[in-house]
């Protein structure tokens, strides 16, 4: 990537699924952060640390490990960090809106006269 950013936010449904006691889980996930190694992602259901996922992408499916969970007011945010970062971002796959972090202190807004 030619920006140099690393962190971006994103707006990107991603099909996730993992192992749970009772068998697997899976649902459409809202990738809401994109960094080289990882994401942060809006699921239904809570998933323990260190839980295996795998991410369904345009061009297969990808692995990763939920490093933390936390409980939000609408389900729980999974921050996952990415096995094989050459099929994640700025590699293989590229969600369709990349906003940099760091945007509000990057652009000036003009005040209306």
């Amino acid at each position: 990537m030619a920006t140099g950013l690393t962190q971006f936010r994103c707006l990107e449904l991603v099909p996730i699924r993992w192992a749970t006691d009772d068998g697997e889980y899976s649902e459409a996930a809202v990738l809401h952060e994109i960094g080289p190694v990882a994401g942060l992602f809006q699921v239904d259901r809570e998933a323990r640390s260190g839980t295996t996922v795998l991410l369904t992408l345009p061009h297969g499916e990808i692995s990763g490990t939920v490093q933390a969970c936390t409980p939000e007011d609408n389900g729980f945010i999974l921050t996952v960090r990415i096995e094989c970062a050459q099929s994640w971002l700025g590699g293989s796959y590229r969600p369709s809106v990349l906003i940099p972090l760091n945007v509000e202190r990057s652009i000036e807004w003009p005040l209306a006269s």
